[in-house]
């Protein structure tokens, strides 16, 4: 199994992701869900490229806690920046940026 054929399934689940979130943000004029959408993806593509793998059924143990406290990390930040935008209103960090799902899904799958 290359390598591009064991990251695919972490950026379809990146696109995927951020394209559904872009898909309901857009018509609402909102970058509301921009930190949630991007804690699911990240979250996501480190379940993924665990999952993913061939041999799936055994994992090192430090696998096991790189994940973990990515995990831990994304699930921390994510609620941090959630709670904030949601409580503050508008976030100014959109201000000049154009939304465009790609260019997130990329940036969350590196």
């Amino acid at each position: 199994m290359g390598i591009a054929s064991s990251l695919a399934p972490v950026a379809l689940t990146a696109i995927g992701i951020q394209a559904g979130a872009f898909a309901i943000s857009a018509p609402l004029k909102t970058e509301k869900f921009y930190d949630i959408s991007g804690t699911m993806t990240y979250a996501a593509c480190i379940i993924v490229s665990l999952l993913a793998r061939k041999n799936s059924t055994s994992f090192h143990s430090r696998q096991k806690l790189v994940s973990a406290c990515a995990l831990i990390w994304t699930t921390r930040l994510g609620i941090y920046l959630g709670y904030r935008v949601m409580s503050h209103g508008k976030d100014s960090r959109f201000d000049k940026v154009k939304h465009d799902p790609l260019q997130y899904s990329v940036w969350y799958f590196l």
